[in-house]
Formats: structure tokens, C-alpha cells, sequence
């Protein structure tokens, strides 16, 4: 179980949720229902989270609500587009957080702001300038003299947004 939250209605009345394979909110009912920890005709607003694990499962979690059906599309999209799971979260880590914004879902903003997972900033600077040519007909004995650790933090300042686990997204895509 990747993915998974503790579902409850009253807190000593839950159950542990495997978020991987739930398709809709019902199935969560049915489930707690079966266990009599609610009925079948329980309000899905009544149902509460008081614990979930799983980088995306958390990207979605509002104490004491998750958003699950934001959850189901983003994974059912990961799986769909051999997405990275841990990738997606940044993303919207870095969209609520970092910038405020609502969390909206779309593969196609986060395949345009993605540019890939690198060890450090520095590493991506290194990547840029080779992607890029940049240092195009520069001479050797020039090219050694290129500051890396300074175009990075130049990259970062408003250009790059690198989460904790080195997820790098192009800002202008946010």
C-alpha cells in the first residue's frame, strides 16, 4: 500500500483505507458499512481522515478531509502516463505552498512544468548549459572558468522551483 488514510465518522469507529485501488467514494462507505462503522445511507461529508500516508494521498489531505476524488484522478493519471507519483505531489506541494495557487490537477501543466529529478541545483545548471549549448563555441580553456554554482542560483531565483527530492518545474508553466 502506497497510499492509504484512516477513515472515520467518530474517532474510535474507523478504518484503515488502501487509497491505490478505491474508484470512488462509495466503495469507502461500503467498506465502513460492512464493518459497522457507519450505514450505507451515511452523509460522505460525515466521513473524516485523521491519518494517511502516501506523497500524493497527502498532496490531496486537508485536515480532516481528503480531497479523493483529486486523489483518484491524479493517481489513475500517474498509472495511465507512467507518471511519478512522488513527482506529481511536488508538484502540487509546490503549487499550494510555494505559490498559493488552489490545487488543480492537469497531466498536461505538470508534463510542461516538469523538467526532471537531478541530485542537486547544480546538477540541473550543468544539464541546461549542455541541453542548451550554451557554452558553444567557447574555447576549452574558457569553459573550465564557467561558474555552475552561480547560473544555478540565477536559474532558481524565479525561473526553477526544485522541491526536496529534487523535482525541478519550469515556473513559467505554473
Amino acid at each position: 500500500m502506497n497510499n492509504g488514510a484512516y477513515f472515520y465518522v467518530d474517532q474510535n469507529n474507523g478504518l484503515w483505507i488502501d487509497l491505490d485501488y478505491v474508484t470512488d467514494a462509495d466503495e469507502i462507505r461500503a467498506a465502513m458499512a460492512e464493518r459497522g462503522h457507519c450505514t450505507h445511507d451515511t452523509d460522505l461529508d460525515e466521513l473524516k481522515v485523521s491519518s494517511i500516508f502516501g506523497a500524493l494521498a497527502q498532496a490531496f489531505y486537508r485536515k480532516p478531509r481528503l480531497d479523493l476524488a483529486g486523489f483518484i484522478a491524479a493517481r489513475d493519471d500517474c498509472l495511465r502516463y507512467n507518471l511519478d507519483m512522488q513527482a506529481v505531489a511536488d508538484y502540487l506541494g509546490w503549487l499550494e505552498i510555494g505559490l498559493g495557487l488552489d490545487r488543480h490537477w492537469s497531466v498536461s501543466y505538470f508534463e510542461d512544468a516538469y523538467m526532471g529529478q537531478y541530485a542537486s541545483r547544480v546538477a540541473f545548471a550543468e544539464h541546461r548549459v549542455e541541453e542548451l549549448d550554451l557554452l558553444a563555441g567557447v574555447p576549452c580553456k574558457l569553459r573550465r572558468c564557467f561558474n555552475y554554482f552561480a547560473y544555478a542560483n540565477d536559474l532558481f531565483e524565479s525561473d526553477f522551483y526544485m522541491s526536496q527530492n529534487g523535482h525541478v518545474f519550469d515556473t513559467a508553466y505554473a
